[in-house]
């Protein structure tokens, strides 16, 4: 009969592999600082001569998608060696939170396309034109956020 001793029987929790590429991300104050840089961008379109409402706010969003799509969507791996090549195949959004879905990181990164895609169509005060290039350019980005796209290259692209 094998004793087993009080240390055995409790289950050890296993730490998950910190990414140090991505810590960051779920701080509080980057959170303040995204959403600084978002209109500190609306207001330098405005220091530049944009003053039409729906052309800056258009503008902004489609800037913001482009971005934060390469940024957090396509380009894949860390920019350390650190980490043996462990996040080689995964882009910065499937590395949020050790790929645990739902995180308040995760939300949060979710929540501002939306919000910005929501402040972008009031501003275009109905223009079909202008809401459908936001509500395309916005999609990828947040499609891309959804749980069932974890992992996922749609036909095979980024691979």
């Amino acid at each position: 009969m094998i004793k087993v001793g009080p240390e055995d029987s409790i289950p050890q929790r296993i730490e998950p592999l910190t990414n140090k590429s991505i810590n960051w991300a779920g701080d509080k104050f980057f959170w303040i600082f995204y959403v600084w840089i978002i209109f500190g961008f609306r207001i330098f379109l405005w220091m530049i001569g944009i003053e039409d409402s729906a052309a800056a706010w258009t503008a902004t969003n489609i800037v913001h998608s482009v971005v934060t799509f390469f940024a957090f969507h396509w380009i894949k791996g860390t920019p350390f060696s650190y980490d043996q090549g462990i996040y080689d195949k995964l882009t910065f959004w499937e590395q949020i939170d050790c790929e645990i879905q739902n995180t308040w990181t995760r939300k949060f990164l979710l929540i501002i396309p939306i919000v910005l895609l929501l402040i972008t169509c009031n501003h275009t005060k109905q223009n079909t034109s202008l809401m459908m290039v936001n509500v395309f350019f916005a999609s990828f980005v947040i499609i891309g956020k959804f749980p069932a796209m974890h992992r996922v290259r749609i036909l095979g692209i980024n691979k």
